[in-house]
């Protein structure tokens, strides 16, 4: 009931609409128009019979206005939408009338006056509508005979639709005016009529296809389909069979059972009236078929060339159906089309589109099917000719100066990856000429040693190598491409891959300087052999070989270990080499565990070569080879096959002048075979490193083997566990200066702890305690007691630390005796690297053997740090000094009093000049693994060789305070050497030191440091004594001035000691 009452307002606007016609009226057809279901209407004929007259009035008045023609095309546009549109189309004059019409609306390349104001004049949107009207009325399910009736007519409709869709300002008219021309030719649907447009209408829409290059897809992609359609109904093999002979092959002598056909079957298309020369339209002859074969491969050849490169899937798309439909209909009419349509969907078939290679691989699958068993035979046969040839000229292109050649590159790669992957037959191919062409094509730019690029063989195997700059290729799908191409020469073929692998091994070896590029092919052939493609895209028709065998991939490692790389200074080739390892390992799987023995001491050689790149390469293959051998990890791997890598170590660390890399594989296996620390230790470990030590002894005398070995000595004891440090009584306690007093007191409990003497008499109570205050008093100096006095032997002591060390303990006294030998070599690295390991393993040494071995090598010790005329020596001199203070620094206070402070004080003397004003940028100096709860932990180290030397050396002096008051009779002094550090003026760093040292006076001699940080810090002083200080002398003050010349300079850390010193002692 709805529709009818819409329907009876129609009636009646119509009925107005042919008496008067108003604006109104029109908007109000529309509006109930819209209201309108698809039906056959008794008045519908009646409506656009006037609306076609009232369009034609007010086309042909000056003074009509152009929003009047606009409600008319709307009013049109509502009626043809609700028609029956197949009843108009059969009205062929109704239709004529009808199209005439609106074609007088849209702007066109003519002189009449009035039809190019009418197109002018019109928005946007009414040209659409026209457009729409035109669609709907062109748009059947079958030829439409009164289009082809007339070729002017025909032609007339083409070039306006054409004018529109290339000069039209607005974008979306002329894609609606392509679709609509495509919708015309589908109508039209005669060869004759066509080929009289043909010519101007691929010249325009190849031009729209270029010209729009870069500005959207949807008019290039809808002049592609146009041109799909116009080819396919001019120049198909079927509408051209008088003018085309298909060739006829026999393969009988191949096979009996293959059946040929003899002819084709063409469709048989009775000729039209319009083949008559005498009317003046163009003739369809062979001349005619040669001209247009011509010009149809040059336009064909560009748009295959240029749109193949775009980026916009949508015309790839469009591009890819476009070759399908050429090849599958028009293959006999332009046969030198096949190739450039033939290869663009080889290319398109690896798009990494979904869309977009899903339609080239159907198009592919399609054709194949579709090709006689003869012209299979000719696509095959030729494949590998075709392939080398785009190999040969990308190489050229790539030898030639530099270019951006990366998208032109991807699409030639993806043609031969395309002609690898569905050839059937096996190849014949010159493998110096193809490996030429892939190193050259694959030129490495550089190696990045800042960049890591990882593969996921599983979400347990995450392994990553240092990613290779190409030159030519700069994106990851770019190089994913060409990678893919050179594994596939192997995945389909194996024949060929010994043939590459020796042909490769002969040029690394004649020229090891250039090998990174025939390296990279090796590994790429060696993962294609083994069916790792990595391919996202699926290939049609490839046929794969049976993947790599144990005996091959036997000799592969034979002939790769055989390369001159191992021992050179390549790291980048190098790298590589342990990468195609890795991929050996990943080609034979489990398979690989008996090359095991082969392969395994090699690998953890390079864990220990300086280079990072070749490290991480090792890493990364052994993580490879752990994982596809099924082990847990690497430190697993390791622990499973110590025994044959250990009895190789062992026998070459005494042939270090034939194995000068040796140490590296202790060095590796330590990094990362485990270690006491974080993982159970790896069996014969100990075996190993005891071969180190004999090495020491065999090669002492030979520096070129003195810094592998102190590498290695250096791991052994960076992974053994630090023994912590003593506890050191931070507390502040009052102190007296008088010799005679209180310290002669702690002498002599001392004395009755040690020797457990009978309770001292009564004449000896004052300066005795007794009962608690006894017990407290020795526990509290009993550190005191074996800084002064040398320890024998205690009865009461646990027997095991009698007991001589054994195992890894032995092992690293053994390396604390050997890293002194280096100490003073005149090769710098070598002496900082043996100061290095002989601090690193002080601090392994367990406490109850570290008191023995020091007072071993302690004069080496002290001789050495007493020669400051090389300071870099120097410096790692003083910082093992500071630890071995910080390890036991009441045992050797004697010595160090006798020995090494009078070097520290005279360099001290002689470089306390004022600081520099400003701070100083600090670097990573290697400190002490041994580290005692002092501030000093926090602070930062100057770049200054004198500076560092100056700070270690406080830390040094600060330690063995804080452990031992066997020192406090040199306070004073080192009061007077350490005080120019206070100041001001120094290096942040230093200043932070010398206060802490100073705090550390404190503890020892209050009372005599005391009137000379009040003098710094200009504070009034109490009268003497006071109450904080009771031994303080009345004439202290006296001897400050000369020893503080200008406290002024001193004052802001002088208060901060002040502060401490008058803070009230803690109660118990």
């Amino acid at each position: 009931m709805a529709h009818g009452a819409n329907e009876q307002a129609v009636m009646r606007l119509v009925s107005t609409l042919l008496l008067q016609p108003h604006e109104k009226t029109t908007i109000m057809l529309a509006e109930e128009l819209a209201k309108l279901p698809r039906g056959d209407y008794m008045w519908m004929n009646v409506l656009l019979l006037h609306v076609y007259q009232l369009l034609m009035q007010s086309t042909a008045a000056a003074d009509t206005r152009p929003s009047t023609v606009e409600r008319l095309v709307v009013v049109l546009e509502k009626a043809l939408v609700i028609s029956n549109i197949q009843a108009i189309q059969e009205s062929h004059t109704q239709c004529f009338k009808l199209l005439q019409c609106l074609l007088t609306l849209l702007p066109a390349a003519a002189t009449d006056d009035i039809v190019s104001r009418c197109g002018d004049h019109l928005t946007d949107e009414s040209r659409l509508v026209v457009l729409h009207c035109l669609e709907l009325l062109v748009t059947a399910p079958f030829p439409l005979p009164f289009l082809a009736s007339s070729v002017p007519f025909a032609a007339f409709i083409v070039s306006v639709l054409l004018f529109t869709a290339q000069k039209d300002p607005n974008r979306t008219c002329r894609v609606h005016a392509l679709r609509t021309l495509t919708a015309t030719i589908t109508s039209i649907d005669d060869a004759d009529v066509l080929t009289q447009v043909f010519p101007g209408l691929m010249s325009a829409l190849f031009m729209i296809v270029q010209g729009d290059y870069k500005l959207g897809s949807r008019l290039p992609t809808q002049a592609i389909r146009c041109l799909t359609t116009s080819m396919k109904l001019v120049v198909a093999d079927s509408r051209c069979s008088s003018l085309v002979t298909s060739p006829v092959y026999s393969l009988a002598f191949l096979d009996p059972n293959i059946s040929t056909p003899s002819t084709l079957s063409p469709t048989t298309i009775a000729p039209t009236s319009f083949a008559d020369q005498s009317n003046g339209l163009v003739p369809r002859s062979p001349a005619w078929l040669r001209g247009t074969q011509t010009n149809l491969h040059t336009l064909i050849t560009y748009v295959c060339s240029h749109q193949v490169h775009h980026s916009n899937a949508a015309i790839r798309q469009a591009l890819a159906s476009f070759c399908a439909e050429l090849l599958e209909h028009c293959r006999l009419t332009l046969p030198s089309a096949f190739v450039p349509c033939y290869e663009t969907l080889l290319a398109l078939s690896q798009d990494p589109v979904a869309a977009v290679h899903a339609v080239a691989w159907s198009g592919l699958a399609t054709i194949h099917a579709n090709l006689s068993p003869s012209e299979q035979v000719l696509v095959h046969t030729n494949a590998s000719a075709q392939c080398m040839a785009h190999l040969d000229a990308l190489k050229l292109k790539c030898a030639a100066a530099s270019l951006d050649l990366e998208r032109e590159a991807v699409t030639t790669l993806q043609v031969c990856l395309g002609y690898v992957t569905s050839s059937q037959a096996k190849w014949v191919v010159d493998v110096r000429r193809v490996l030429k062409a892939w190193t050259r094509i694959l030129a490495v730019d550089a190696l990045d040693a800042q960049v890591l690029a990882y593969t996921s063989h599983n979400t347990k195997c995450k392994v990553a190598y240092y990613r290779k700059r190409f030159e030519h290729f700069r994106s990851d799908e770019a190089v994913a491409v060409a990678l893919r191409v050179v594994r596939s020469f192997a995945a389909t073929d194996d024949g060929h891959l010994l043939a590459y692998v020796d042909a490769i091994v002969a040029h690394v070896s004649d020229y090891p300087e250039d090998s990174l590029e025939w390296l990279i092919v090796l590994n790429q052939l060696v993962l294609g052999a083994a069916q790792v493609v990595d391919d996202d895209v699926p290939s049609p028709g490839m046929a794969q070989n049976e993947g790599l065998t144990v005996h091959v991939g036997a000799y592969l490692v034979d002939v790769v270990q055989q390369l001159p790389l191992w021992s050179s200074s390549y790291d980048e080739s190098l790298s590589v080499v342990l990468e195609i390892v890795g991929s050996i390992a990943q080609a034979l799987g489990v398979a690989f565990r008996p090359l095991l023995m082969h392969v395994l001491y090699p690998l953890v050689e390079q864990l220990g070569r300086p280079s990072p790149v070749v490290q991480q390469a090792a890493l990364a293959t052994l993580e490879r080879i752990a994982f596809f051998c099924d082990s847990q990890s690497v430190s697993a791997l390791l622990q499973a096959n110590m025994d044959y890598v250990v009895d190789m170590l062992v026998s070459r660390l005494t042939q270090l002048d034939e194995y000068p890399h040796t140490p590296f594989v202790v060095q590796g296996l330590l990094r990362h075979g485990g270690s006491s620390v974080t993982s159970p230790p790896l069996p014969l470990l100990e075996e190993a490193v005891a071969g180190v030590i004999r090495s020491v002894d065999f090669h002492v005398a030979t520096p070129q083997h003195a810094l592998g070995l102190l590498r290695v000595m250096k791991v052994v004891v960076s992974n053994e566990p630090k023994q912590k440090p003593p506890a050191v009584e931070t507390q502040d306690k009052p102190t007296t200066s008088s010799a005679s007093g209180p310290r002669v007191t702690t002498f002599i409990q001392d004395m009755n702890a040690l020797f457990q003497l009978p309770p001292p008499s009564d004449d000896h109570t004052a300066l005795h305690p007794t009962g608690e205050t006894a017990k407290s008093s020795t526990s509290d100096n009993g550190s005191s007691v074996h800084g002064a006095m040398p320890i024998e032997h205690d009865e009461h002591q646990d027997d095991a630390a009698d007991t001589p060390p054994k195992g890894m303990a032995k092992l690293v006294e053994d390396i604390v005796l050997r890293s002194t030998y280096f100490t003073a070599a005149p090769d710098t690295a070598t002496a900082c690297l043996a100061w290095q390991v002989l601090t690193d393993a002080l601090a392994a040494v367990r406490p109850q053997h570290l008191r023995p071995l020091v007072h071993r090598i302690w004069p080496q010790l002290a001789h050495r740090v007493g020669d400051s005329s090389h300071k870099p020596k120097h410096l790692a001199a003083v910082q093992c000094i500071s630890a071995v203070a910080g390890l036991c620094g009441d045992f050797i206070s004697d010595k160090f009093v006798e020995s090494v402070w009078p070097t520290f004080q005279t360099h001290l003397a002689q470089h306390a000049v004022p600081a520099q004003s400003t701070a100083v940028v600090l670097d990573n100096v290697v400190t002490s693994s041994t580290t005692t709860t002092s501030s000093t932990s926090s602070l930062q180290r100057p770049t200054a060789l004198t500076d560092q030397i100056h700070l270690h050396m406080l830390v040094c002096l600060e330690r063995l305070c804080r452990a031992t008051d066997a020192v406090a009779f040199l306070v004073p002094d080192m009061a007077t050497a350490a005080q120019s550090f206070l100041a001001s003026s120094a290096p942040p760093p230093l200043q932070e030191q010398a206060v802490a040292l100073f705090q550390a006076l404190i503890r020892l001699n209050a009372d005599l440091i005391f009137p000379r940080v009040a003098y710094m810090a200009s504070l009034p002083l109490p009268p003497p004594p006071s109450v904080h200080f009771p031994a303080y002398a009345p004439d202290a003050l006296d001897r400050i001035p000369d020893r503080v010349p200008r406290p002024a300079l001193f004052a802001q850390n002088a208060r901060i000691l002040v502060q401490q010193l008058l803070r009230p002692p803690a109660t118990d």
